[in-house]
């Protein structure tokens, strides 16, 4: 994830609106969900590119950008 303070902005959302985030899954570990489910997250999804590994990773210009994205939705993060 490339902010550090996200669940900083999250909890600063107030309940008039829902809090949504995209992400590629990268730096999406169990602690960091848990951290933005409980500073107000509603939902989260992963982008997928393709569900082929190497045609995922091609695209987003990272050879290990498809494990990221699938560790990501597991654990029940998204």
């Amino acid at each position: 994830m490339l902010r550090d303070d996200i669940e900083e902005l999250i909890a600063s959302v107030d309940d008039r609106s829902t809090t949504l985030m995209f992400t590629n899954g990268l730096g999406y570990t169990a602690q960091r969900a848990q951290a933005c489910q409980q500073a107000g997250l509603f939902y989260s999804a992963v982008s997928i590119d393709s569900p082929y590994p190497d045609e995922h990773n091609r695209v987003r210009r990272n050879p290990e950008a498809f494990d990221h994205a699938i560790d990501a939705t597991s654990s029940r993060r998204c």
